[in-house]
């Protein structure tokens, strides 16, 4: 192989690598919001939990390490505004894609949140005691 396959070799392993560590640090997210908030009833208010969550991942990803050092807050010192713009779209996506589809996936009985379950109690569908 010449110098120049091996280089482009090399980035195609690394992107590769690359998407997929971010897609199961995505796929974690998702899991920690399916475990947290559950279905919600309605997919408007999923969409709305959903994005609130993604965006709140955004914030953490521009503002605390690494992102934040190494490019300035929300990218300043690296490519203002692409990257916030880019990721800030993406981060919006995910959370609604997130949000809808934990609505369609999830059954009445996955209704209600986490911390119920965690102290044992059953978790009802709204306006029902269990």
């Amino acid at each position: 192989m010449s110098p120049a396959e091996v280089e482009s070799t090399a980035e195609v392993q690394t992107g590769t690598r690359s998407a997929f560590v971010h897609s199961m640090n995505g796929a974690s997210f998702g899991l920690f919001y399916t475990f947290v908030w559950g279905k919600q009833g309605a997919s408007q208010k999923a969409a709305m939990w959903g994005t609130i969550w993604f965006l709140t991942v955004e914030l953490g990803m521009m503002t605390l390490p690494p992102m934040g050092p190494m490019t300035g807050l929300f990218g300043v010192n690296f490519s203002w505004p692409g990257l916030f713009l880019v990721t800030l779209v993406a981060h919006t996506l995910a959370g609604l894609t997130v949000g809808i589809l934990t609505e369609l996936w999830l059954t009445e009985r996955d209704r209600g949140w986490l911390l119920p379950f965690l102290f044992g109690r059953p978790m009802a569908p709204s306006g029902e005691t269990p």
